[in-house]
């Protein structure tokens, strides 16, 4: 028995501890399952394996000639073994081969065990549903290679032959360089720009994410009908689909714009987007008067995300155009309690307390405006409204004249301060404000 195994049985424990350090993730993964990770996902271990031979054999070409790079290999897709025997078949072989030189030269055999085992959490049979394979794996399997390109590139340089095969050897070295060195300034000049480096993975590997990375580059790049292109192409990513459908109702395209918005969420209701897609059609169908279609919407999107503040307001609006005001309040009240910062929510909200009777509440609300933002003329004019409403004449004569003060040309505001001011007057309550 050689000194190896026997020093690799006197640490077994060691290694019974490291393989044991699996354990914790494993269980992890078995309590909280993920959509994108693990045996919980779409894409079924067989199917993925089966994508991992010919990525294996890509990664392997790569680390030794580093040409035609992808930036995005894209996700799973159906395949069969007939796909990829070829393949498999190579893998085999190497696995076989690295088992044979565990036994025989361990040294060399345990580099390529290196590769395998450390390509093993992300390239075996544990799904990786978001994508297929990635160069970056190589990171740290690549040590082992590089270690047995070293040791090899030693035993060459140290052997004994003659003066001709040392300057062929040396010559064939540097030519290697050279065309490594090349290949390294070529692909810096792919990364140059976001939209460079995206038209190359287009290229070398087209699918529907990759057409959705170009299309954000063109975005980036203000080619806006590029990018709408890509996108189109890329429709069968449910992603696609509802930045296609964004894209076309910003820009003016509201019909066919929705028709994709709807399609998204027909094709994928739970999408992480779902929330932001039925926001987008209330929006629109609440622009287009359209109420009952963007109540259904926009009760989904909050029922999605409930602390999704501007899905709220958008509710209230829509319940305040419907006639069902006491729903509206509690919807707007909810969003500016999300949203502090909203002021047209707040400002409506103060509106709709004001309408239904609820002065002293329009009141508060209409303070938290002015506290929130002091150069608001007309949260001051409707402060002073509502104090007015309310009987507080006096108090109402210095908004009214803050509200002139800040915008001069607020008629109401200057119409509503002389009412109050000659009714103050009348009632002994307060001078004529100097302004």
């Amino acid at each position: 028995m050689s000194r190896a195994v026997l020093q690799t049985i006197r640490r077994r424990r060691l290694y019974v501890g490291l393989v044991l350090t699996w354990v914790p993730l494993a269980i992890l993964m078995i309590a909280s399952p993920t959509t994108s990770v693990g045996f919980y996902t779409r894409v079924s271990p067989w199917t993925y394996l089966l994508h991992q031979a010919p990525m294996l054999l890509t990664y392997l070409r790569e680390s030794f000639w580093p040409r035609h790079l992808v930036l995005d290999y894209g996700v799973p897709e159906p395949i069969t073994l007939t796909d990829v025997w070829l393949p498999l078949l190579a893998i085999a072989a190497i696995g076989v081969l690295v088992i044979v030189l565990l036994a025989r030269r361990p040294h060399v055999g345990f580099l390529g065990a290196w590769c395998f085992i450390t390509l093993s959490p992300t390239s075996s049979f544990v799904p990786i549903a978001t994508e297929v394979g990635a160069e970056r794996r190589m990171y740290l399997p690549l040590a082992g290679l590089v270690v047995l390109v070293v040791l090899c590139a030693y035993r060459a340089l140290t052997a004994r032959v003659g003066p001709r095969q040392q300057i062929v050897g040396l010559a064939a070295a540097v030519i290697v360089c050279l065309a490594l060195a090349v290949g390294t300034m070529q692909r810096n000049g792919e990364y140059q720009t976001n939209l460079s480096i995206m038209k190359v993975t287009v290229e070398r590997r087209p699918h529907p994410r990759s057409y959705q990375m170009l299309a954000n580059a063109y975005f980036e790049a203000g080619q806006r009908e590029e990018a709408l292109r890509y996108l189109r192409l890329a429709k069968a990513d449910p992603t696609s689909g509802f930045m296609l459908g964004i894209e076309l109702v910003s820009g003016g395209q509201v019909k066919p714009g929705v028709e994709e918005l709807e399609r998204f969420l027909a094709l994928a209701p739970s999408h992480p987007r779902a929330a932001d897609a039925h926001q987008a059609l209330g929006q629109v169908y609440l622009g287009t008067g359209q109420l009952d279609q963007a109540s259904a919407h926009l009760r989904e999107a909050v029922r999605l995300e409930p602390r999704r503040g501007a899905a709220h307001g958008l509710l209230g609006r829509v319940l305040v155009q419907q006639g069902r005001i006491a729903e509206a309040l509690g919807e707007l009240q909810t969003s500016v309690d999300l949203q502090p910062g909203d002021l047209e929510t707040l400002r409506l909200l103060g509106i709709v307390q004001g309408q239904s009777g609820r002065l002293e509440a329009a009141v508060k609300t209409f303070r938290r405006a002015i506290e929130l933002y002091p150069k608001s003329s007309r949260d001051h004019y409707l402060l002073g409204r509502a104090l007015a409403a309310m009987g507080q004449i006096a108090a109402a004569v210095p908004y009214f004249a803050q509200a002139v003060v800040l915008d001069p040309q607020n008629a109401e505001a200057r119409a509503d301060l002389q009412r109050a001011e000659r009714d103050a007057t009348a009632a002994g309550g307060v001078r004529r404000y100097e302004r």
